[in-house]
C-alpha cells in the first residue's frame, strides 16, 4: 500500500529516489546502525561524481528532474529508508 502511494504521488511530482544512493543510505542506517550524518556522507559519495566512478547525480534525467536543489535531503532519507527496508530486512549482507 505504501509503495502504491509513492507510486501516486510520482504521477504528479519526482520522488527524490535514486536506487544506488538511496540503498546505501538505508543500508547505513539499518544495517550499519550508522548516524544520519554518516549514512548522508556513504549516499553522497554514490550520488556524486569522483575519479574513480560516475556517481547518479550525471544521469541526465535526473539533473532535468533535481538539477538545482538539494536532493539528499529528508524526504529522501525518508523515501529511502520505506523503500528499502523491507528488502534489507529480508536478506544478507
Amino acid at each position: 500500500e505504501y509503495l502504491l502511494s509513492l507510486y501516486w504521488q510520482s504521477m504528479s511530482e519526482p520522488l527524490p529516489f535514486f536506487p544506488e544512493s538511496s540503498f546505501e543510505y538505508a543500508k547505513m542506517v539499518l544495517i550499519k546502525k550508522q548516524g544520519d550524518s554518516v549514512a548522508l556522507k556513504a549516499a553522497q559519495q554514490k550520488w556524486l561524481v569522483n575519479e574513480f566512478a560516475r556517481g547518479e547525480s550525471e544521469d541526465p534525467y535526473y539533473n532535468l528532474c533535481f538539477g538545482g536543489i538539494d536532493t539528499l535531503n529528508e524526504a529522501f532519507q525518508s523515501i529511502a529508508v520505506s523503500i528499502a527496508a523491507p528488502l534489507l530486512n529480508h536478506c544478507t549482507l
